[in-house]
């Protein structure tokens, strides 16, 4: 009786550890353009790919965390009354990722719109050739 049952819970934490390594986290900080922090702002986090949506708001601090979100890739959008509403696409979720996504909130009506592509920027170091002459 010990086996089958030890069996079956063997496969079912088996289970469960599989879809949990199958996501990422998506963090961040709203803030306007002087730096200073955003509460109770609106932050949606999708995947147009796979139907995907989470409503957020932040905290006091203007800081929002998305656990839990199936890797792919993903459109975070921020809006509040009294600011520009922010698009960043081109944001890549890997497994087991924790990735930070500020988003930085323009003065204006919440009509007007600042999109951004690509939401992650790499660093690369270039070193620098010695000129011939």
């Amino acid at each position: 009786m010990k086996t089958p049952c030890l069996l079956v819970a063997s496969l079912v934490f088996l289970c469960f550890s599989a879809w949990a390594q199958d996501t990422a986290t998506i963090v961040g900080t709203v803030t306007d353009s002087s730096g200073g922090v955003i509460p109770n702002a609106k932050v949606t986090v999708s995947n147009p790919e796979k139907g995907f949506t989470r409503e957020l708001a932040t905290n006091t601090a203007g800081e929002y965390a998305a656990p839990k979100m199936p890797i792919g890739e993903y459109v975070v959008s921020t809006e509040v009354t009294g600011f520009q509403k922010l698009v960043r696409s081109g944001i890549t979720l890997a497994v087991g990722q924790t990735l930070r996504v500020d988003m930085q909130l323009q003065v204006g009506q919440r009509t007007q719109e600042v999109t951004v592509a690509g939401a992650t920027r790499h660093a690369s170091k270039r070193r620098r050739l010695p000129s011939r002459m």
